[in-house]
């Protein structure tokens, strides 16, 4: 294939039958278009867009040049709508002020401590849950289920070892809810008035807002008990 062949823009209207396909995994339908145009396309469906499994590409975009590419407004406004303005969604200034806010969580102290943390909640959701669904002998899905690990990892590790496990499985099942329905309008942006009509962004702001809420009491509490640690250590230091 010349060069001038590869560079050409890719019209795939032709493919607008398999939209609910494309919407619910777009992972084959990329791999296939990457199989027959090559390692970088030029494409159009619906809007313009590049696509490329090309690790130096890749590496340019996110880590050599990221100053000279912005987040895609349609895909952070859905997601800024979900998770606020924050370290995933914001640009330039705003965003370095925030990294450099979060910087002294990443000291080698801070780490040791939430390492510990990971390794005794990995160890137990292994015992509780997997190890459930293996004795079941039934089939479950395993990327769902390393996303609720994940999630009780950075609650544990934010919130501390001491929060409660039902709060937190409550912003776990909210934040999950959040996530499908924010890939749903990313995916299918075409339907976001039906959306609006039935009232299902009203019902996931209320859902989130429950979430919200028990996160602020979780932080509450996290800053009480560091308070009160920390007033334990002064007395014994005075005595």
């Amino acid at each position: 294939m010349s060069q001038k062949e590869k560079n050409k823009t890719r019209f795939l209207q032709h493919h607008v039958y398999e939209i609910n396909a494309i919407s619910k995994n777009p992972i084959p339908f990329f791999t296939r278009l990457i199989k027959k145009y090559g390692n970088v396309v030029n494409a159009y469906f619906l809007s313009r867009f590049y696509l490329t499994d090309d690790p130096e590409v890749i590496r340019h975009i996110f880590q050599k040049n990221n100053r000279n590419y912005v987040k895609t407004k349609r895909i952070i406004g859905a997601v800024r709508l979900q998770i606020g303005n924050g370290l995933l969604t914001s640009e330039g200034k705003y965003w370095l002020k925030q990294r450099r806010a979060i910087q002294p969580g990443f000291h080698r102290e801070r780490l040791d401590n939430i390492s510990k943390i990971m390794v005794e909640e990995i160890n137990r959701y292994m015992t509780e849950e997997l190890d459930k669904h293996a004795a079941s002998k039934e089939a479950f899905f395993m990327d769902k289920e390393m996303m609720h690990l994940a999630y009780r990892l950075v609650s544990k590790s934010l919130f501390g070892s001491e929060a409660e496990d039902e709060k937190l499985k409550i912003i776990d099942e909210v934040i999950t809810e959040g996530q499908e329905f924010t890939v749903y309008t990313i995916r299918k942006p075409y339907i976001k008035p039906w959306l609006l009509i039935s009232g299902a962004y009203k019902r996931n702001q209320k859902r989130k807002k429950v979430a919200d809420d028990l996160m602020r009491q979780s932080c509450s509490h996290r800053r009480r008990c560091c308070r009160a640690r920390s007033q334990n250590m002064a007395v014994s230091a005075w005595k």
